[in-house]
Protein backbone atom coordinates (compact mmCIF):
# COMPACT_ATOMS: atom_id res chain seq x y z
CA UNK A 1 0.00 0.00 0.00
CA UNK A 2 2.85 2.39 0.64
CA UNK A 3 4.12 1.72 -3.17
CA UNK A 4 0.34 2.66 -4.10
CA UNK A 5 0.52 5.98 -2.22
CA UNK A 6 3.72 6.92 -3.16
CA UNK A 7 2.60 6.78 -6.57
CA UNK A 8 -0.82 8.85 -6.01
CA UNK A 9 1.38 11.37 -4.28
CA UNK A 10 3.18 11.60 -7.70
CA UNK A 11 0.67 12.00 -9.69
CA UNK A 12 -1.13 14.43 -7.68
CA UNK A 13 1.70 17.19 -7.81
CA UNK A 14 1.88 16.73 -11.32
CA UNK A 15 -1.75 17.68 -12.01
CA UNK A 16 -3.79 21.12 -11.24
CA UNK A 17 -6.23 19.85 -8.32
CA UNK A 18 -5.08 15.93 -8.43
CA UNK A 19 -7.89 14.91 -10.22
CA UNK A 20 -6.44 13.85 -13.35
CA UNK A 21 -3.36 12.05 -11.83
CA UNK A 22 -5.34 10.12 -9.15
CA UNK A 23 -7.45 8.95 -11.86
CA UNK A 24 -4.57 7.83 -13.57
CA UNK A 25 -3.52 6.17 -10.38
CA UNK A 26 -6.24 4.19 -10.08
CA UNK A 27 -6.00 2.70 -13.87
CA UNK A 28 -2.32 2.06 -13.02
CA UNK A 29 -3.40 0.24 -9.52
CA UNK A 30 -6.38 -1.73 -11.47
CA UNK A 31 -3.74 -3.31 -14.15
CA UNK A 32 -0.82 -3.42 -11.51
CA UNK A 33 -2.51 -5.00 -8.77
CA UNK A 34 -4.63 -8.49 -8.12
CA UNK A 35 -6.17 -7.12 -5.08
CA UNK A 36 -9.57 -6.19 -5.22
CA UNK A 37 -9.30 -4.90 -1.24
CA UNK A 38 -7.19 -2.14 -2.50
CA UNK A 39 -9.11 -1.40 -5.06
CA UNK A 40 -11.95 -0.44 -3.62
CA UNK A 41 -10.20 1.41 -1.01
CA UNK A 42 -8.85 3.63 -3.43
CA UNK A 43 -11.97 3.87 -5.00
CA UNK A 44 -13.79 4.85 -1.99
CA UNK A 45 -11.32 7.03 -1.12
CA UNK A 46 -10.87 8.76 -4.33
CA UNK A 47 -14.78 9.24 -5.36
CA UNK A 48 -15.27 13.06 -4.49
CA UNK A 49 -13.14 14.26 -6.33
CA UNK A 50 -12.90 11.62 -8.96
CA UNK A 51 -16.84 12.03 -9.58
CA UNK A 52 -17.24 15.59 -9.02
CA UNK A 53 -14.31 16.58 -10.81
CA UNK A 54 -14.20 14.85 -13.73
CA UNK A 55 -18.49 14.75 -14.52
CA UNK A 56 -18.17 18.78 -14.49
CA UNK A 57 -15.29 18.88 -16.52
CA UNK A 58 -16.35 16.06 -19.61
CA UNK A 59 -19.80 18.12 -19.22
CA UNK A 60 -17.98 21.29 -19.82
CA UNK A 61 -15.99 20.25 -22.74
CA UNK A 62 -18.26 17.91 -24.93
CA UNK A 63 -20.88 20.26 -27.56
CA UNK A 64 -23.58 18.21 -28.32
CA UNK A 65 -23.28 19.14 -31.76
CA UNK A 66 -20.26 16.15 -31.95
CA UNK A 67 -22.44 13.89 -30.32
CA UNK A 68 -22.70 11.12 -33.32
CA UNK A 69 -25.66 8.72 -34.22
CA UNK A 70 -23.28 6.00 -33.70
CA UNK A 71 -20.97 6.13 -30.64
CA UNK A 72 -20.89 2.26 -30.80
CA UNK A 73 -20.90 2.18 -34.33
CA UNK A 74 -19.82 -1.58 -36.19
CA UNK A 75 -17.79 0.35 -39.07
CA UNK A 76 -16.07 2.86 -36.96
CA UNK A 77 -12.07 2.28 -36.76
CA UNK A 78 -11.25 0.28 -33.93
CA UNK A 79 -8.88 1.84 -31.13
CA UNK A 80 -5.14 0.88 -32.26
CA UNK A 81 -2.61 -1.16 -30.36
CA UNK A 82 -1.00 -0.33 -27.30
CA UNK A 83 2.29 1.24 -27.46
CA UNK A 84 4.96 -1.05 -26.50
CA UNK A 85 3.30 -2.36 -23.08
CA UNK A 86 1.23 -5.31 -22.63
CA UNK A 87 -1.19 -3.89 -19.77
CA UNK A 88 -3.73 -3.05 -22.47
CA UNK A 89 -4.30 0.53 -20.52
CA UNK A 90 -5.50 1.66 -23.89
CA UNK A 91 -8.39 -0.48 -23.71
CA UNK A 92 -9.68 1.11 -20.89
CA UNK A 93 -12.33 3.97 -20.81
CA UNK A 94 -10.23 5.93 -18.33
CA UNK A 95 -7.49 6.80 -21.31
CA UNK A 96 -10.03 8.46 -23.92
CA UNK A 97 -11.93 9.67 -21.00
CA UNK A 98 -9.11 11.85 -19.92
CA UNK A 99 -8.23 12.98 -23.16
CA UNK A 100 -11.12 14.74 -23.20
CA UNK A 101 -10.19 18.03 -20.67
CA UNK A 102 -6.30 16.87 -20.76
CA UNK A 103 -4.01 18.81 -22.90
CA UNK A 104 -0.88 16.98 -24.83
CA UNK A 105 1.47 18.60 -21.99
CA UNK A 106 -0.85 17.04 -19.01
CA UNK A 107 -0.65 13.59 -20.35
CA UNK A 108 2.94 13.82 -21.53
CA UNK A 109 3.93 14.69 -17.63
CA UNK A 110 1.71 11.63 -16.79
CA UNK A 111 3.64 9.29 -18.79
CA UNK A 112 6.64 10.75 -17.05
CA UNK A 113 5.33 9.88 -13.49
CA UNK A 114 6.26 5.66 -14.62
CA UNK A 115 7.59 3.53 -16.97
CA UNK A 116 4.47 1.83 -17.29
CA UNK A 117 2.83 4.95 -18.54
CA UNK A 118 5.20 5.42 -20.63
CA UNK A 119 5.31 2.07 -22.37
CA UNK A 120 1.54 2.26 -23.04
CA UNK A 121 0.79 5.97 -23.82
CA UNK A 122 3.45 6.50 -25.88
CA UNK A 123 4.97 4.51 -29.35
CA UNK A 124 8.13 5.24 -30.89
CA UNK A 125 8.13 7.80 -33.62
CA UNK A 126 9.55 7.49 -37.13
CA UNK A 127 12.47 8.33 -38.51
CA UNK A 128 14.91 8.72 -40.56
CA UNK A 129 18.57 6.83 -40.05
CA UNK A 130 20.68 8.27 -38.08
CA UNK A 131 18.08 10.49 -36.08
CA UNK A 132 17.74 9.72 -32.05
CA UNK A 133 14.86 7.88 -31.23
CA UNK A 134 11.68 9.75 -29.73
CA UNK A 135 8.55 8.59 -28.65
CA UNK A 136 5.04 10.07 -29.30
CA UNK A 137 2.22 10.43 -27.43
CA UNK A 138 -1.13 8.69 -27.79
CA UNK A 139 -3.67 10.99 -27.56
CA UNK A 140 -7.27 10.27 -28.93
CA UNK A 141 -8.07 13.40 -28.12
CA UNK A 142 -6.73 16.55 -29.87
CA UNK A 143 -8.01 20.01 -30.48
CA UNK A 144 -6.00 22.02 -32.85
CA UNK A 145 -5.58 26.09 -31.80
CA UNK A 146 -3.88 29.01 -33.14
CA UNK A 147 -1.35 28.89 -30.11
CA UNK A 148 -1.01 25.12 -29.83
CA UNK A 149 -1.03 23.51 -33.35
CA UNK A 150 2.53 23.04 -34.73
CA UNK A 151 3.60 21.68 -31.47
CA UNK A 152 1.00 19.35 -30.46
CA UNK A 153 1.17 17.91 -33.69
CA UNK A 154 4.94 17.28 -33.36
CA UNK A 155 3.91 15.44 -30.05
CA UNK A 156 1.25 13.00 -30.59
CA UNK A 157 1.02 9.89 -32.94
CA UNK A 158 -1.19 11.38 -35.79
CA UNK A 159 -2.69 7.31 -36.86
CA UNK A 160 -3.83 7.37 -32.96
CA UNK A 161 -6.27 10.09 -32.86
CA UNK A 162 -9.97 9.75 -32.82
CA UNK A 163 -11.67 12.56 -32.35
CA UNK A 164 -9.72 15.98 -34.12
CA UNK A 165 -10.66 19.59 -33.75
CA UNK A 166 -9.38 22.72 -35.52
CA UNK A 167 -10.49 25.90 -34.32
CA UNK A 168 -8.62 28.32 -37.43
CA UNK A 169 -7.26 28.29 -40.70
CA UNK A 170 -3.43 28.39 -39.88
CA UNK A 171 -4.21 24.94 -37.59
CA UNK A 172 -5.96 23.42 -40.43
CA UNK A 173 -2.66 24.53 -42.70
CA UNK A 174 -0.15 22.52 -40.38
CA UNK A 175 -2.43 19.58 -39.80
CA UNK A 176 -2.65 19.36 -44.10
CA UNK A 177 1.04 19.79 -43.18
CA UNK A 178 1.38 17.27 -40.96
CA UNK A 179 -0.64 14.96 -42.65
CA UNK A 180 1.54 15.09 -45.57
CA UNK A 181 4.38 14.62 -43.85
CA UNK A 182 3.70 11.29 -42.18
CA UNK A 183 2.21 10.10 -44.87
CA UNK A 184 -1.14 7.60 -45.69
CA UNK A 185 -1.03 6.62 -42.39
CA UNK A 186 -1.77 9.73 -40.54
CA UNK A 187 -5.65 10.64 -39.27
CA UNK A 188 -6.63 6.95 -40.61
CA UNK A 189 -8.17 6.10 -37.06
CA UNK A 190 -10.44 9.82 -36.83
CA UNK A 191 -13.66 9.37 -36.57
CA UNK A 192 -15.22 12.50 -35.45
CA UNK A 193 -13.97 15.69 -37.26
CA UNK A 194 -14.70 19.19 -35.95
CA UNK A 195 -13.39 22.65 -37.93
CA UNK A 196 -14.92 25.88 -36.75
CA UNK A 197 -14.02 28.75 -37.58
CA UNK A 198 -12.49 29.16 -40.85
CA UNK A 199 -13.88 30.13 -43.99
CA UNK A 200 -13.21 27.27 -46.87
CA UNK A 201 -13.45 27.33 -50.38
CA UNK A 202 -13.69 24.86 -53.35
CA UNK A 203 -9.99 24.68 -53.66
CA UNK A 204 -9.41 24.67 -49.86
CA UNK A 205 -11.69 21.48 -49.51
CA UNK A 206 -9.97 20.03 -52.39
CA UNK A 207 -6.30 21.05 -51.42
CA UNK A 208 -6.48 20.77 -47.78
CA UNK A 209 -9.30 19.02 -46.44
CA UNK A 210 -9.64 16.18 -48.76
CA UNK A 211 -5.56 14.95 -49.19
CA UNK A 212 -5.88 15.56 -45.10
CA UNK A 213 -8.52 13.34 -44.14
CA UNK A 214 -7.57 11.12 -47.16
CA UNK A 215 -6.70 7.53 -45.01
CA UNK A 216 -9.59 8.09 -42.46
CA UNK A 217 -11.50 5.27 -43.05
CA UNK A 218 -15.24 6.38 -41.38
CA UNK A 219 -16.70 9.34 -39.93
CA UNK A 220 -19.33 8.77 -37.77
CA UNK A 221 -19.15 12.69 -37.61
CA UNK A 222 -17.98 15.79 -39.69
CA UNK A 223 -18.92 19.36 -38.44
CA UNK A 224 -18.10 22.17 -40.30
CA UNK A 225 -21.01 24.40 -38.97
CA UNK A 226 -19.77 28.35 -38.31
CA UNK A 227 -17.28 28.20 -41.71
CA UNK A 228 -19.16 30.91 -44.10
CA UNK A 229 -19.84 27.95 -46.41
CA UNK A 230 -21.35 28.28 -49.65
CA UNK A 231 -22.32 26.31 -52.37
CA UNK A 232 -18.83 25.86 -54.08
CA UNK A 233 -17.08 23.84 -51.20
CA UNK A 234 -20.15 22.25 -50.20
CA UNK A 235 -19.82 20.96 -54.18
CA UNK A 236 -16.79 20.01 -53.90
CA UNK A 237 -16.59 18.38 -50.76
CA UNK A 238 -19.75 15.87 -52.78
CA UNK A 239 -17.89 15.30 -55.85
CA UNK A 240 -14.67 14.51 -54.55
CA UNK A 241 -16.50 11.17 -52.76
CA UNK A 242 -14.72 11.90 -49.43
CA UNK A 243 -18.48 12.69 -47.79
CA UNK A 244 -18.90 8.35 -48.57
CA UNK A 245 -17.64 7.74 -44.95
CA UNK A 246 -19.10 10.08 -43.47
CA UNK A 247 -22.45 9.49 -41.09
CA UNK A 248 -23.40 12.25 -39.46
CA UNK A 249 -22.71 15.70 -41.14
CA UNK A 250 -22.97 19.03 -39.28
CA UNK A 251 -23.55 21.96 -41.72
CA UNK A 252 -25.66 24.61 -39.81
CA UNK A 253 -24.74 28.46 -39.64
CA UNK A 254 -23.53 28.86 -42.65
CA UNK A 255 -24.34 30.31 -46.13
CA UNK A 256 -25.36 26.98 -47.91
CA UNK A 257 -28.02 27.45 -50.93
CA UNK A 258 -30.04 25.73 -53.49
CA UNK A 259 -27.05 24.17 -55.17
CA UNK A 260 -25.54 23.14 -52.26
CA UNK A 261 -28.69 21.29 -50.63
CA UNK A 262 -29.68 19.63 -53.86
CA UNK A 263 -25.85 18.59 -54.18
CA UNK A 264 -25.76 16.71 -51.04
CA UNK A 265 -29.69 15.78 -51.90
CA UNK A 266 -27.75 14.12 -54.97
CA UNK A 267 -24.58 12.93 -53.45
CA UNK A 268 -24.35 8.99 -53.39
CA UNK A 269 -23.51 9.57 -49.36
CA UNK A 270 -26.91 10.65 -48.60
CA UNK A 271 -28.22 7.29 -49.04
CA UNK A 272 -26.48 5.97 -45.98
CA UNK A 273 -25.94 8.86 -43.71
CA UNK A 274 -28.05 9.02 -40.78
CA UNK A 275 -27.79 12.70 -39.57
CA UNK A 276 -27.88 16.17 -41.95
CA UNK A 277 -28.36 19.26 -40.23
CA UNK A 278 -28.53 22.35 -42.07
CA UNK A 279 -29.88 24.67 -39.47
CA UNK A 280 -29.20 28.37 -40.22
CA UNK A 281 -28.80 27.87 -44.47
CA UNK A 282 -29.79 29.91 -47.17
CA UNK A 283 -31.70 27.19 -48.56
CA UNK A 284 -35.05 27.71 -50.03
CA UNK A 285 -38.30 25.87 -50.84
CA UNK A 286 -36.07 24.54 -54.04
CA UNK A 287 -33.32 23.18 -52.00
CA UNK A 288 -35.54 21.87 -49.54
CA UNK A 289 -38.01 19.52 -52.19
CA UNK A 290 -34.47 18.27 -53.52
CA UNK A 291 -33.66 17.10 -49.95
CA UNK A 292 -37.55 15.24 -49.79
CA UNK A 293 -37.50 13.85 -53.24
CA UNK A 294 -34.23 12.34 -52.08
CA UNK A 295 -35.60 11.11 -48.85
CA UNK A 296 -38.38 9.04 -50.33
CA UNK A 297 -36.56 6.02 -50.58
CA UNK A 298 -33.72 6.45 -48.37
CA UNK A 299 -32.64 3.41 -46.26
CA UNK A 300 -30.58 5.12 -43.78
CA UNK A 301 -31.78 9.02 -42.58
CA UNK A 302 -32.74 8.90 -39.19
CA UNK A 303 -32.85 13.51 -38.73
CA UNK A 304 -32.62 16.33 -41.28
CA UNK A 305 -32.66 19.66 -39.61
CA UNK A 306 -33.88 22.77 -42.04
CA UNK A 307 -34.80 25.33 -39.34
CA UNK A 308 -34.68 28.61 -39.33
CA UNK A 309 -33.82 29.00 -43.46
CA UNK A 310 -33.09 32.32 -44.90
CA UNK A 311 -35.64 32.88 -47.03
CA UNK A 312 -37.67 30.77 -45.02
CA UNK A 313 -39.23 27.48 -46.42
CA UNK A 314 -43.06 27.40 -47.13
CA UNK A 315 -46.12 25.43 -47.84
CA UNK A 316 -43.85 24.02 -50.80
CA UNK A 317 -41.25 22.46 -48.98
CA UNK A 318 -43.97 21.22 -46.25
CA UNK A 319 -46.41 19.37 -48.94
CA UNK A 320 -42.58 18.09 -50.45
CA UNK A 321 -42.00 16.49 -46.87
CA UNK A 322 -45.43 15.30 -46.81
CA UNK A 323 -44.72 13.51 -50.27
CA UNK A 324 -41.59 12.07 -48.87
CA UNK A 325 -43.49 10.49 -45.73
CA UNK A 326 -45.75 8.79 -47.73
CA UNK A 327 -42.97 6.07 -49.15
CA UNK A 328 -39.87 6.75 -46.46
CA UNK A 329 -40.20 4.69 -43.20
CA UNK A 330 -36.24 5.78 -41.65
CA UNK A 331 -36.62 9.50 -40.88
CA UNK A 332 -37.61 9.95 -37.19
CA UNK A 333 -37.12 13.72 -36.58
CA UNK A 334 -37.80 16.29 -39.18
CA UNK A 335 -37.60 19.91 -38.06
CA UNK A 336 -38.49 22.59 -39.25
CA UNK A 337 -38.95 25.45 -37.02
CA UNK A 338 -38.83 28.93 -37.79
CA UNK A 339 -40.13 28.89 -41.13
CA UNK A 340 -43.22 30.31 -42.33
CA UNK A 341 -44.96 26.90 -42.88
CA UNK A 342 -48.90 27.62 -42.45
CA UNK A 343 -52.22 25.32 -42.25
CA UNK A 344 -51.82 23.66 -45.92
CA UNK A 345 -48.72 22.59 -45.11
CA UNK A 346 -49.36 21.86 -41.54
CA UNK A 347 -52.97 19.64 -43.08
CA UNK A 348 -50.47 18.27 -45.35
CA UNK A 349 -47.95 16.50 -43.10
CA UNK A 350 -50.54 15.63 -40.59
CA UNK A 351 -52.27 13.52 -42.73
CA UNK A 352 -49.08 11.73 -44.66
CA UNK A 353 -47.71 11.58 -40.67
CA UNK A 354 -51.07 9.52 -39.70
CA UNK A 355 -50.72 7.53 -42.66
CA UNK A 356 -47.25 6.80 -41.89
CA UNK A 357 -47.81 5.84 -38.31
CA UNK A 358 -50.74 3.39 -39.22
CA UNK A 359 -48.32 1.89 -41.83
CA UNK A 360 -45.32 1.36 -40.02
CA UNK A 361 -47.30 -0.25 -36.59
CA UNK A 362 -48.57 -2.59 -38.77
CA UNK A 363 -45.95 -3.71 -40.06
CA UNK A 364 -44.33 -4.03 -36.59
CA UNK A 365 -47.15 -5.97 -35.20
CA UNK A 366 -47.06 -8.76 -38.03
CA UNK A 367 -43.28 -8.90 -37.25
CA UNK A 368 -43.96 -9.43 -33.81
CA UNK A 369 -46.34 -11.80 -34.57
CA UNK A 370 -43.57 -13.81 -36.35
CA UNK A 371 -41.61 -13.98 -33.16
CA UNK A 372 -39.35 -11.30 -35.26
CA UNK A 373 -37.56 -7.94 -34.05
CA UNK A 374 -39.03 -4.78 -34.94
CA UNK A 375 -37.71 -1.26 -34.81
CA UNK A 376 -39.08 1.19 -32.89
CA UNK A 377 -41.77 3.63 -34.57
CA UNK A 378 -41.12 6.99 -33.94
CA UNK A 379 -41.52 10.46 -35.55
CA UNK A 380 -40.55 14.06 -34.78
CA UNK A 381 -42.16 16.99 -36.37
CA UNK A 382 -40.55 20.26 -34.98
CA UNK A 383 -43.12 22.83 -36.83
CA UNK A 384 -42.36 25.42 -33.73
CA UNK A 385 -42.27 29.48 -34.83
CA UNK A 386 -44.11 29.00 -38.20
CA UNK A 387 -47.46 30.28 -39.30
CA UNK A 388 -49.90 27.40 -38.56
CA UNK A 389 -53.58 28.50 -37.53
CA UNK A 390 -56.50 26.75 -36.00
CA UNK A 391 -56.75 24.27 -39.10
CA UNK A 392 -53.52 23.18 -39.18
CA UNK A 393 -53.03 22.76 -35.46
CA UNK A 394 -56.29 21.10 -35.29
CA UNK A 395 -55.39 18.37 -38.38
CA UNK A 396 -51.63 17.73 -36.30
CA UNK A 397 -54.12 17.49 -32.80
CA UNK A 398 -56.12 14.76 -34.61
CA UNK A 399 -53.21 12.72 -35.64
CA UNK A 400 -51.66 13.19 -32.14
CA UNK A 401 -54.65 11.79 -30.44
CA UNK A 402 -55.62 8.88 -33.23
CA UNK A 403 -51.62 7.68 -33.19
CA UNK A 404 -51.22 3.82 -32.48
CA UNK A 405 -50.45 3.80 -28.75
CA UNK A 406 -47.15 2.30 -29.71
CA UNK A 407 -45.96 4.69 -32.04
CA UNK A 408 -43.52 7.43 -30.38
CA UNK A 409 -44.92 10.71 -32.02
CA UNK A 410 -44.07 14.15 -30.88
CA UNK A 411 -45.20 17.37 -32.28
CA UNK A 412 -43.89 20.24 -31.37
CA UNK A 413 -46.22 23.53 -31.99
CA UNK A 414 -45.33 26.48 -29.71
CA UNK A 415 -44.48 29.82 -31.41
CA UNK A 416 -47.45 29.55 -33.87
CA UNK A 417 -50.63 31.34 -34.26
CA UNK A 418 -52.78 28.22 -32.82
CA UNK A 419 -52.92 27.67 -29.13
CA UNK A 420 -53.73 24.68 -26.89
CA UNK A 421 -57.12 26.88 -26.47
CA UNK A 422 -57.80 27.89 -29.63
CA UNK A 423 -57.51 23.96 -30.95
CA UNK A 424 -59.32 23.11 -28.24
CA UNK A 425 -62.11 25.10 -28.82
CA UNK A 426 -61.75 24.23 -32.56
CA UNK A 427 -61.72 20.93 -32.16
CA UNK A 428 -65.27 21.61 -29.84
CA UNK A 429 -67.17 23.63 -32.62
CA UNK A 430 -66.14 20.82 -35.46
CA UNK A 431 -68.11 18.46 -33.17
CA UNK A 432 -65.11 16.49 -32.41
CA UNK A 433 -63.85 14.58 -28.79
CA UNK A 434 -59.94 15.65 -29.13
CA UNK A 435 -57.90 16.18 -26.11
CA UNK A 436 -55.43 19.41 -26.66
CA UNK A 437 -53.07 17.95 -23.69
CA UNK A 438 -52.33 14.71 -25.33
CA UNK A 439 -48.61 14.42 -24.33
CA UNK A 440 -47.92 13.88 -27.84
CA UNK A 441 -48.43 17.35 -29.22
CA UNK A 442 -46.88 19.79 -27.51
CA UNK A 443 -47.53 23.92 -27.44
CA UNK A 444 -44.58 24.48 -25.02
CA UNK A 445 -41.43 25.62 -26.42
CA UNK A 446 -38.73 22.38 -26.41
CA UNK A 447 -35.19 23.89 -25.33
CA UNK A 448 -32.71 23.14 -28.93
CA UNK A 449 -30.12 21.53 -26.40
CA UNK A 450 -32.52 18.58 -25.37
CA UNK A 451 -33.55 18.05 -29.58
Amino acid sequence: MAAVASLVGAEVAMTPGGQVGLLGAIVYTEQMSASKEMSSLLRLALRPTKEGYASAKALACLDLADVSTAVASDTASPPLSPGSGSGNLLSLPWHDALSYFMTPGDMSRVTSSSSSFRSELTVEAPGAEGEASRRLLVVPVVELKLDNAEAALDRVSLPHIHVLRIWNRLSLVAAAKAAETVGKEAFRSVDRFLLKGCPLNGMDVKELLVPMLSSTKHLTLMNLERNQLNDAPIQQLCASGFLNRVETLNLRFNKIGDRGATAIAQCRAFKTMKWVNLKVNNVSDVGALALASALRHNTSMTLLNLRKQFPALTDKSAIGFAEMLETNSTLQQLRLRKNRISDEGAVALATAAAQRLQRMCQASDTLRALDMEADEVRLELDLEDNRIGDAGALALLRTACMAPTSARLEILLSGNTATMESVSEAAVEAGETLDSNDPRISFTSKPEFDQ
